[in-house]
């Protein structure tokens, strides 16, 4: 048992009194009424000895076996974010052998299985959902804990995919892109160019002439959105003819 007990002793031959001794922390006996109830504290197996007693005397010892579980207690972390589009998992853990789990209040996309207390899917639209949860086990059930998921949405870069620039003549490219970005990642530049994290531009002067490709990806308070390719040619800088 975990939680309440209650326990009522009978006897034959019109007892008068009752004894039990061993009892678990937090339970304890009307020896008039021959009932045992309480709120058990600790786990554990434990064999109680119960008598009762008539005007002759003393019944003979009855052993009572009381087991004393655990619930189960939700151990996994309480908060958690995903971006719109992007696949989740989520394992439920929690103390004392849980059997199942209550998982409930899921936004769209996400399913859970109540088994291995795994939650999963592609979240559908931004927000924050409480999730409750809580654990099963062969004492009973545990006490439901909350789950705060955030369900950003990523930025998408949205400037203009290609872009020119002459050798020896300064080139400066800004990108752009949706739901709030805080930063991006540039990869490699043509040789003479770098990217400003400051004013969140690629600038210089560039010194090679050819087409680039180049790796973009912005971020923004819920993580980092898909990468984009950035297409950079640079022509020959004219030569001046003589006569």
């Amino acid at each position: 048992t975990n939680g309440a007990f209650s326990y009522q002793i009978t006897a034959t031959n019109s007892p008068t009194s009752y004894e039990a001794s061993g009892l678990p922390v937090g339970l304890s006996l009307n020896t008039a009424t021959g009932q045992i109830v309480g709120t058990a504290s600790v786990p554990g197996v434990y064999s109680v000895s119960l008598r009762a007693f008539n005007s002759s005397g003393a019944g003979a010892p009855f052993t009572l076996a009381i087991t004393v579980g655990s619930l189960p207690v939700v151990s996994s972390p309480t908060s958690a974010s995903v971006n719109v589009g992007m696949p989740f998992s989520y394992t439920v853990t929690a103390s004392a052998g849980p059997t199942s789990f209550n998982i409930g209040n899921l936004p769209a996309g996400l399913s859970a299985n109540t088994t291995t207390g795994v939650i999963s899917g592609t979240p559908s639209a931004p927000g924050t959902s409480n999730i409750s949860i809580s654990a099963n086990n062969a004492t009973g059930t545990g006490a439901v804990i909350s789950l705060a998921l955030t369900i950003g949405s990523a930025p998408v870069i949205n400037s203009a995919p290609s872009a020119s620039g002459t050798v020896g003549t300064a080139f400066t490219y800004s990108p752009s892109a949706s739901n709030g970005p805080t930063g991006f990642t540039v990869g490699a530049l043509p040789g003479g160019l770098s990217y400003d994290s400051v004013n969140k531009r690629i600038a210089g002067t560039p010194t090679t002439a050819g087409t680039f490709s180049v790796s973009i990806v912005a971020t923004n308070a819920t993580g980092d959105g898909p990468s984009a390719t950035l297409s950079i040619t640079i022509s020959s800088a004219p030569s001046s003819g003589g006569g």
